[in-house]
């Protein structure tokens, strides 16, 4: 099988435009990780290959205990590499496939973790990173705590102009958040939208025991004319603080249950 750097490759996982992800093995700890190793063509001209490895160099520095660990980077025969923590652990939308719907009370506090995350990512860095934000991109290690696997190459690919809407819309994290929540609560998956549609009402028992505050700021994030909209995840994290049991930066949340009662409004 293939060697990169002092991984060898055991198996591919998926197949990219811009490159390949891997199932890899470190040569001296012998540990499974995950490599996403871009095409030597990807970046496509000189300039953008120096952006796609400010990218990389700017991830690899990123730490949140809610984001995947990169592990290394590097360019290994013009191809550049990222390796991430291997994680083995059910994605949110296994468990809802599998459990249904996540009570509110562990629903705001995962959405909060991911926009601390995301937060973060955009503290620690001066370039438009932005990570897949969805309910299989957001898994769970195996003490329990959350994970986004959603940036990482595909992101420093979307800093070239020819990736950044391969995947048919803007990036809009607030509304990401919003229908990472409103999976989390219905179970059911959710499309983007026109800035015309109506986000549809959310089932009514789910509707039972919400928050008024938090079905109110759902609305608002999933509304892109709504004039109260938050328009980052800093604010998301503000909003959804009152009903959340607690934050610490940078906050570490489990996804096997909430402690307390927050606040109703």
């Amino acid at each position: 099988m293939r060697r990169i750097g002092n991984y060898r490759v055991t198996r591919l996982l998926a197949t990219e435009a811009w490159g390949h992800v891997y199932e890899a093995e470190e040569r001296l700890s012998k540990r499974t990780v995950r490599i996403e190793a871009a095409h030597r063509d990807a970046p496509g001209s000189d300039d953008e290959h120096r952006r796609w490895k400010s990218a990389v160099a700017a991830i690899a520095r990123l730490h949140h205990p809610n984001l995947a660990r990169c592990l290394a980077s590097l360019e290994e025969s013009g191809e550049l590499v990222l390796v991430f923590e291997r994680i083995d652990g059910p994605s949110l939308r296994a468990r809802i496939d599998e459990n249904g719907p996540i009570p509110w009370q562990e629903a705001v506090a995962i959405v909060s973790a991911v926009a601390s995350a995301i937060d973060a990512v955009h503290r620690g860095s001066d370039l438009a990173l932005h990570a897949t934000i969805d309910s299989d991109h957001v898994v769970s290690r195996e003490d329990g705590t959350i994970a986004i696997t959603g940036l990482g190459m595909a992101s420093v690919a979307r800093t070239s102009a020819s990736f950044a809407t391969r995947d048919g819309e803007a990036l809009d994290e607030p509304e990401a958040l919003g229908r990472l929540l409103e999976t989390l609560l219905s179970g059911r998956k959710t499309a983007s939208r026109t800035s015309t549609d109506s986000p549809p009402p959310l089932p009514a028992e789910v509707r039972q025991g919400l928050p008024h505050g938090v079905e109110a700021l759902l609305g608002q994030l999933l509304d892109r004319t709504s004039s109260e909209r938050p328009t980052s995840a800093a604010d998301v994290l503000v909003r959804l603080a009152p009903f959340t049991t607690a934050i610490l930066p940078p906050m570490v949340l489990r996804t096997r249950g909430a402690s307390g009662a927050p606040p109703r409004e």
